[in-house]
């Protein structure tokens, strides 16, 4: 069980970037979204006041812009980037804005990545996803902080989240 000053901390109080001293002219990480191919949210964390409105537009539009033969794990739009790994059946999206690090966001999505692996450790589905959301949405947070990466590895990850459960 999850202790209830931890479940308040992170469902209550969502991170924007009002309470960040960085410039919101810098690159940002403004989504980190688990979704189907058909663009149905799965879990989600926003970094930025985004509407849930938008967000869902934002991820309905994503899988119709991936090219069949597309080499690349980003995708440019007219305002922002998105960043993505499959993930079995479904993708992990990082949604950027576009004066982000694209090396940087990479790198983030992969950390990510080898995360919700490690957290669904008997394969990512979307009944996967919806049992252990809460951890994933947790190691979302310790990843990525006020739209920006944290120097974390996988191990810190680990560890904090076996000392929130």
């Amino acid at each position: 069980q999850k202790s209830s000053h931890s479940l308040k901390q992170h469902l209550f109080f969502p991170q924007t970037l009002q309470n960040t001293k960085k410039s919101s002219f810098t690159m940002v990480i403004i989504s980190t979204s688990i979704c189907t191919k058909a663009g149905k949210i799965i879990a989600s964390r926003q970094y930025t006041n985004i509407s849930k409105l938008q967000l869902e537009e934002y991820i309905r539009n994503f899988p119709k812009s991936i090219s069949a033969n597309s080499q690349h794990t980003y995708i440019d739009s007219e305002n922002i980037r998105y960043i993505y790994l499959p993930l079995e059946t479904m993708y992990l999206v990082l949604i950027t804005n576009k004066n982000s690090n694209i090396i940087e966001d990479l790198e983030t999505i992969r950390l990510v990545h080898k995360t919700v692996n490690d957290i669904c450790t008997h394969g990512v589905s979307e009944s996967a996803v919806q049992k252990n959301a809460f951890d994933i949405l947790l190691a979302f947070d310790d990843v990525i902080s006020f739209g920006y990466r944290e120097s974390v590895t996988l191990n810190q990850i680990q560890n904090a989240l076996a000392m929130d459960s």
